[in-house]
Formats: C-alpha cells, sequence, structure tokens
C-alpha cells in the first residue's frame, strides 16, 4: 500500500499507529510513539495494513 509523509498507518500486529517520516522506493521510514519512546524504522510497504488518517493526528 503506497503511503506519503504525514499520513498516520496501521501496521500489521502492532498496535501502535505509526506516522509515516517518509516514504519510497517500496519502503516508508515509519516514527512508532511507544510508552518506552519513540522508534524509527523502515518497513516494506507490504506490511502496512491500513491507512488511519491522511494528515497530522490530533
Amino acid at each position: 500500500m503506497r503511503v506519503k509523509a504525514g499520513w498516520i498507518v496501521k501496521v500489521a500486529d502492532i498496535g501502535t499507529p505509526a506516522k509515516v517520516v517518509s516514504a519510497g522506493d517500496g519502503k516508508a521510514e515509519l516514527e512508532f510513539d511507544f510508552p518506552e519512546g519513540q522508534e524509527v524504522c523502515e518497513c516494506p510497504y507490504s506490511i502496512i495494513a491500513g491507512i488511519l488518517s491522511r494528515g497530522e493526528a490530533a
């Protein structure tokens, strides 16, 4: 599933939504806001389960 920077997405098997930092080349850089702290990782589009918001989280 293609995404754009700023979108909020749901990743398969992870309960916490992620913000798309950047996207391209079949991968997206995602920022998760876990209770333990923020985590940024590069994930393939194939594990993105859905789009929750096409803008900033409130």
